[in-house]
């Protein structure tokens, strides 16, 4: 059994410039529309901060209409990287949401005779505390025959701190002294998140980084050719990756204590799902055959090697 910690950055404060700016604005039909320079790589960053923006406006996530990032109509940002998305561009879209949740009350006040803040954005509309209301839909209509601009928010948000997110992973291994090989019987993967704002999506974005990981601790080798420089493991065929067959069984803890700087008490997930994961399963080889085996992938011949 071998376990490994990690910790991870949530964007690049102080290091750099970490800013980003994100505009919300209320639609005809009564959904918002979010523009802000992100790009979803596939982690789910699109799911997730359409999430934080519908919480602040009372919508369902389905309701936020996101923009695709575009340089002539998104300001700069540094992009999907440095695990920064949902702490950064995800502050930046709930308080931009907050900002046109309140523009709404106001219009919304006007119409309904009742202060700003006695009102409350729920379910798509803007209701008193008599449960009274005003369907979005319905407010945009009214304003747009008057000629009034509908409401719109723009907030940029400049990073004040950089908490880091935590993992502990756990591995079990089993290695067959006569061929070497190393097989991943089971897995645990703790980690603090701040909270999760889609438990879905961070269980299986650590699913991703685990069976990434588990390929980098035991299979994937460029192989570099001493002789000629060359990379031998120079395509799909010669280049092995751990695919289901390899992945074990797998269980995710998730450690919700709140973020205090992270919108919805949320931190990063992206990176660390990765980071301890060859070195839990590494740790575990080597508590099995008494060895001190560093260098990856642990290949069958260098696990051979190190028994000899």
């Amino acid at each position: 059994v071998g376990v490994a910690s990690a910790t991870h950055i949530n964007g690049c404060y102080p290091g750099f410039h970490e800013e980003t700016t994100a505009s919300l604005r209320l639609l005809p039909d009564g959904r918002a529309e979010l523009i802000c320079a992100l790009h979803d790589l596939g982690c789910g960053a699109d799911t997730t901060l359409a999430q934080i923006a519908a919480e602040t406006l009372g919508l369902r996530a389905c309701d936020i209409v996101i923009v695709p990032a575009d340089t002539d109509t998104c300001p700069y940002d540094l992009g999907t990287r440095a695990s920064r998305m949902t702490y950064i561009c995800g502050e930046a879209i709930r308080r931009a949401g907050v900002s046109l949740a309140r523009s709404v009350r106001a219009a919304a006040g006007l119409e309904l005779n009742t202060p700003a803040d006695d009102l409350r954005l729920e379910a798509g509309t803007v209701r008193r505390r008599d449960d009274a209301g005003i369907a979005l839909p319905d407010l945009a209509a009214r304003l747009a025959s008057r000629g009034i601009e509908l409401p719109a928010a723009t907030e940029s948000y400049r990073a004040q701190a950089n908490p880091g997110s935590y993992a502990a992973h756990f591995a079990e291994v089993e290695v067959d002294r006569l061929t070497g090989r190393v097989m991943v019987t089971d897995y645990l993967a703790a980690h603090d998140v701040g909270r999760a704002i889609n438990p879905m999506l961070v269980e299986g974005q650590i699913h991703g980084g685990v069976q990434i990981g588990i390929g980098y601790a035991l299979y994937e080798d460029v192989a570099i050719d001493l002789a000629t420089g060359r990379m031998r493991g120079d395509s799909f065929s010669r280049y092995t990756l751990a695919n289901a067959p390899e992945m074990p069984p797998l269980r995710v803890l998730l450690v919700e204590e709140g973020e205090p700087t992270g919108p919805f008490g949320a931190k990063a997930i992206g990176e660390i799902a990765t980071i301890p994961v060859a070195a839990a399963v590494v740790n575990a080889v080597n508590d099995a055959l008494g060895t001190e085996l560093t260098e990856l992938p642990l290949s069958p011949e260098r696990v051979l090697a190190a028994i000899d």
